[in-house]
């Protein structure tokens, strides 16, 4: 104690009681935690948990050296940590993560409803609890929008100078 060495003891000591040099990297590891945790709390703000995929749903396949979509597969085998088994049309089958295999959707198949959506059913089949649809709303909803006309900037363009020889 008198020449600043740490007893060997079971007794708990307060992390003051320690070293200066130990203290200040008990402090540096608190300091890399919350930093961490900053960093986490960053990329969750934006990141999005993919939907699982079904056994039989086609999908798009990323060609992982060209970064291209340009591979369609069908879903055989669900693995674990967001793996799928996919089958091309050559009769390849290769392993994929979840996040290079997008949903094919063709115009024979209808769109899967957001993920933001439930919808409640009764046992008719009958979706809602709409006691009944208002006629005025049906009419509003069968109109198509109106073809958006893409905007142009307001901006006036001068001429490029061109020099010439």
């Amino acid at each position: 104690m008198v020449f600043g060495r740490q007893l060997r003891s079971i007794l708990p000591a307060h992390k003051s009681s320690f070293d200066p040099r130990w203290r200040e990297i008990m402090e540096a590891r608190d300091r890399q935690l919350e930093l961490d945790g900053a960093v986490k709390w960053i990329y969750d703000e934006r990141a999005r948990p993919l939907s699982p995929l079904l056994i039989g749903s086609r999908v798009r396949v990323q060609d992982t050296s060209t970064l291209l979509w340009d591979k369609e597969g069908v879903v055989v085998n669900v693995g674990k940590y967001r793996s799928y088994r996919v089958k091309f049309a050559s009769g390849s089958v290769l392993w994929r993560n979840r996040r290079h295999l997008r949903p094919l959707i063709t115009d024979n198949e209808p769109a899967p409803p957001p993920s933001g959506t439930a919808y409640k059913t009764d046992n008719d089949g009958d979706i809602g609890d709409d006691p009944a649809p208002d006629p005025d709303a049906a009419h509003q909803q069968a109109v198509p929008p109106a073809p958006s006309i893409p905007r142009r900037s307001g901006r006036i363009h001068k001429p490029n100078v061109r020099f010439t020889v």
